[in-house]
């Protein structure tokens, strides 16, 4: 696998050792489950078929990345990965939760990709991004902070990209490696929302000045403490008219057990939210309304 271009596979497209790493456990799963497909009767002999064999045999991985020198080679880095049990099922979490969108690994692959040399596509420098993330999940690692900052980068140089399918991929894999110390669903989904609301209400509130709530999210972006969050937020809701629900106000950001990583991913959601929401009504779309809260 990985040798040539084909619909719904990655390796071809790695290039960093990390991107190979993920893309080898995601293309592996992929011909397992087209096969497991044709003979499953059901969702549970779907997953016995297409997980059951790496959890009773695990395997080691191991890559050697070696470069030309003269008429042999040095070796540049050698990785061995071991937890290929925690990357199959988390592979196969992710096509369970999300099976009416099969391609949604596929293309948070593609969203992960940094432009940052747009005159050379293959240099390695818009891999790095890509590299980092995939190595955070291989390594049981939170995202959130890092896909957060790549969304405004890729906001920078591309025109209002769709961040959709990287906040689903990150919400539903920090959920995963947080349970029980982290942020649960329903927090999530209120940041989430709290961001779009932001922004459909001050595409409602403009006149010609829409785009002066990117200042308002650079501002709550730069915000530091949940005093200075709920400041900020203040003054945006007073310029866009916007009501704040209580669970925020008097509810999450304070409760006692609340910690300052938690407002930190508060915060990275909320403006994960917006920024989408943002770069939804400004893309040329012939729903554009209707997409802003995608």
């Amino acid at each position: 696998i990985g040798v040539h271009k084909m619909d719904s596979r990655l390796l071809y497209y790695g290039r960093l050792p990390f991107e190979l790493i993920w893309a080898f456990f995601h293309d592996t799963y992929g011909l397992i489950r087209d096969d497991a497909e044709l003979r499953a009767a059901s969702s549970d002999e779907l997953f016995k078929l297409c997980a059951k064999p790496f959890i009773e045999t695990p395997l080691q991985l191991v890559l050697l990345v070696v470069s030309s020198k003269g008429q042999t080679f040095i070796t540049k880095e050698l990785i061995t990965y071991t937890d290929t049990v925690y990357a199959f099922l988390l592979i196969d979490s992710l096509r369970r939760n999300f099976s009416e969108r099969p391609k949604l690994l596929g293309h948070v692959f593609q969203d992960l990709y940094l432009p940052v040399r747009k005159d050379k596509p293959f240099d390695v420098s818009n891999y790095l991004w890509r590299n980092r993330i995939l190595k955070k999940v291989l390594q049981k690692k939170s995202i959130l902070q890092d896909v957060e900052i790549l969304a405004f980068r890729k906001s920078l140089v591309q025109a209002y990209p769709y961040l959709g399918n990287l906040i689903d991929f990150t919400t539903h894999y920090q959920i995963i490696i947080r349970e029980g110390s982290g942020m649960n669903k329903e927090q999530v989904d209120i940041a989430v929302k709290l961001g779009q609301q932001i922004v459909i209400s001050a595409k409602d509130a403009s006149t010609g000045n829409f785009d002066r709530v990117k200042g308002d999210l650079f501002a709550l972006r730069k915000t530091r403490t949940v005093t200075d969050f709920l400041e900020q937020l203040n003054r945006i809701q007073f310029r866009y008219n916007i009501t704040v629900s209580k669970q925020i106000l008097g509810g999450i950001l304070a409760e006692p057990d609340f910690s300052h990583e938690d407002f930190k991913d508060f915060k990275a959601y909320c403006l994960l939210g917006a920024l989408n929401a943002y770069n939804n009504y400004k893309r040329p779309s012939k729903n554009a309304e209707t997409v802003a809260a995608n």
